[in-house]
């Protein structure tokens, strides 16, 4: 990623003259408010700073598997959704995220946008697969032709989950590779003691790759390799950029917008 102004971007989607895309940060402060509703002034803010022609579309985001299809704006916030597709221009589509993947889609050839929000529960419901068969099956899109840009989110290393959760992937995705670790717990030394931090009584923790799971599902749906670009800025470890709900945002969130011009 690109990162000027305080403004994440793709470098594979600014190629293309036809979109307009861009990632906030903390400089433009939380795309959400303490009651956890979308702060539509602060998004209305940073569309105006990118040039974004109307304010971008939110959805009431639910961690589920379903795509709703954008053709106008008289809604706001689009209900209970986690993916969005659209071949209307000037419709900004915008994923809300602190530690979740935020994920843009752009058809070169169709010229359709779409955008995913893909956190552990949405992954386990095929956000993914969904929003691109949904540019598929309404606009014929070519996985082929789709340039796929998966923004920041949290790294690997910093993502424990239960033992619950590894179980659910390793039956949900069986032929991914590299999605999952097992990690002693760490040894913190206090003079000459030793005590071993765990949780649930197990010597082992549970690291999740949701970057890893997120490329393995777009290949599976035939988007190319070298169309997708992922950030390597982990929401977790850039505490001073980014809005991270593991390390205390309980409210504070940063957008990923797409945009048709």
């Amino acid at each position: 990623m690109h990162f000027k102004d305080s403004i994440y971007t793709f470098q594979n989607l600014s190629n293309f003259p036809t979109i307009k895309h861009a990632v906030s940060t903390k400089a433009f402060d939380s795309m959400k408010k303490e009651d956890l509703s979308i702060h539509h002034g602060n998004l209305m803010k940073f569309g105006k700073t990118v040039d974004l022609k109307s304010i971008p579309l939110c959805m009431d985001q639910v961690h589920s598997g379903t795509v709703a299809l954008i053709e106008n704006d008289r809604e706001i916030v689009i209900p209970k959704s986690d993916g969005m597709v659209t071949k209307q221009k000037n419709l900004p589509l915008a994923i809300i995220t602190a530690d979740c993947l935020p994920i843009l889609f752009y058809d070169q050839q169709k010229n359709v946008i779409g955008a995913a929000h893909a956190g552990t529960k949405g992954l386990l419901k095929n956000i993914i697969a969904n929003t691109v068969q949904q540019m598929h099956s309404t606009f014929d899109s070519n996985p082929k032709d789709i340039i796929v840009g998966i923004g920041p989110g949290i790294e690997k290393k910093c993502y424990e989950v239960g033992e619950e959760v590894a179980l659910q992937f390793e039956k949900a995705f069986p032929t991914f590779q590299n999605i999952l670790f097992k990690e002693s717990k760490h040894i913190v030394k206090r003079g000459n003691e030793s005590s071993r931090l765990h949780s649930n009584n197990n010597e082992e923790k549970y690291l999740l790759d949701l970057r890893a799971i997120a490329v393995q599902c777009l290949l599976k749906e035939g988007i190319l390799e070298g169309n997708i670009e992922v950030s390597e800025e982990c929401t977790q470890c850039n505490k001073e950029t980014l809005y991270s709900y593991r390390s205390g945002d309980r409210s504070g969130r940063f957008v990923s917008v797409i945009s048709l011009e």
